[in-house]
């Protein structure tokens, strides 16, 4: 043992390290070799390219427009349709609509003036199906588009 200024220390241990300090640098080593093989560009791989695919991929896709949408409903009059309409509407719009469509949480869609963004086939069908904002939901995955003109061929058949 070792005596300086009343402070004694052990000559075996000197210049060693401590087994935790050790730990922790062998893991810190560890640690920056797999942060440097997982995360430094190599080649053509980039955070950059990364990012933006993953932002390209959370874009949202547009849905029918106008233009890429028939302009009259091809099933209204159709009384099949219209009957197949009717079930549909009382399992997913009547809740926010109304039973008879006369309006409750939702705008009515009866004896309607003008509707907000369009009453023609076109206009009404590209709402259903992309939702609108405010809490209309869209219904393109839940009911799609052979539904979607039943319903609004059912909706045209009680506003007359």
């Amino acid at each position: 043992m070792e005596d300086y200024d009343g402070i004694s220390e052990r000559q075996d241990t000197a210049g060693k390290l401590p087994l935790g300090w050790l730990i922790f640098f062998i893991g810190v080593i560890i640690w920056g070799v797999w942060y440097m093989f997982v995360y430094v560009p190599v080649g053509s791989w980039s955070q950059t390219a990364v990012y933006e695919e993953a932002v390209k991929a959370e874009a949202p896709v547009t849905g029918p427009t106008t233009d890429t949408v028939p302009a009259a409903n091809p099933y209204k009059g159709s009384a099949h349709e219209v009957a197949e309409g009717a079930n549909l509407y009382a399992e997913n719009c009547a809740g926010c609509h109304g039973e008879k469509a006369e309006g409750g949480i939702a705008p009515p869609l009866v004896r309607v003036e003008q509707y907000i963004y369009g009453g023609s086939d076109s206009d009404l069908f590209i709402s259903v199906m992309d939702g609108r904002g405010g809490g209309m939901p869209a219904f393109k995955s839940t009911l799609g588009e052979k539904k979607v003109w039943e319903v609004l061929a059912y909706i045209d058949s009680i506003n007359k």
